[in-house]
């Protein structure tokens, strides 16, 4: 198979990490999902805010200056600019967790605007930050390889599978794609048939067979950057078409 039709394949993926990445941590399961929508409704209304603050003051609130501006007149705007309050709010919201929205401008992320965000549930196991700025080039570029990975696995164990007989098992994990197991007869090993097996983080692959998602198959995935199984950054193969 080509790698360029792995890619555009892959292109695919990665065009919905985002819907998915949102998806999961959003689950009606997950007992931070309504504040954590509450959160993000917040930011949104500081952007429509921000947006209109611009328009009448030329610019949006310095750094010093916050979202308190919102409400407040900043002595550096004239009285005739600012049309606030902005928000239809005596003063502006904690995030959901008791926090102050953190706001910087010009922003790290966001150099010719603003990063305006909420870091999330505090003591969570996953980072759920939650903010106004896309994922980066490079994380873009991580998601993308992790992704082929999972195709290119999902190839090479079906091309063990006839000639071993069957996957390898979950002891056996991605290193039998690498390296012979010992229950495998030499003559029906025909590998290696890929050559990492870590993903893009440095982390090996998770490997399960039977699958918890894929029942009659295999369970491949990565803990995404933090490497913890079971987040928001969790990339598995239940997530791609079969």
């Amino acid at each position: 198979m080509s790698n360029s039709f792995i890619r555009v394949v892959v292109g695919v993926f990665v065009g919905c990490v985002a819907g998915i990445i949102l998806l999961h941590i959003t689950n009606s399961d997950n007992p931070h999902s309504a504040p954590i929508s509450s959160a993000r409704a917040d930011i949104g209304g500081f952007k429509a805010a921000l947006a209109q603050f611009k328009i009448g003051c030329g610019r949006y609130p310095t750094t010093e200056e916050g979202l308190a501006a919102l409400i407040e007149r900043p002595s550096a705007i004239p009285a005739a600019s600012w049309r606030g309050p902005y928000l239809d709010r005596e003063k502006i919201p904690a995030d959901p967790w008791g926090h102050p929205f953190i706001y910087k401008c010009p922003g790290q992320h966001n150099t010719n605007g603003f990063d305006v965000s909420s870091l999330g549930p505090p003591g969570a196991n996953v980072d759920y930050r939650i903010d106004n700025w896309p994922p980066s080039a490079y994380e873009v570029e991580q998601l993308s390889f992790a992704h082929e990975d999972l195709f290119k696995f999902r190839g090479a164990l079906w091309r063990f599978q006839p000639d071993s007989g069957r996957f390898p098992t979950t002891e056996e994990g991605l290193a039998a794609l690498t390296e012979r197991p010992p229950a495998i007869p030499s003559a029906m090993w025909h590998g290696p048939y890929v050559g990492k097996i870590k993903d893009p983080w440095g982390h090996l692959y998770i490997y399960k067979c039977p699958g918890t998602h894929n029942t009659n198959g295999f369970d491949i995935s990565s803990g995404g950057p933090n490497g913890r199984p079971g987040t928001a950054e969790e990339i598995g193969n239940w997530a791609q078409p079969r």
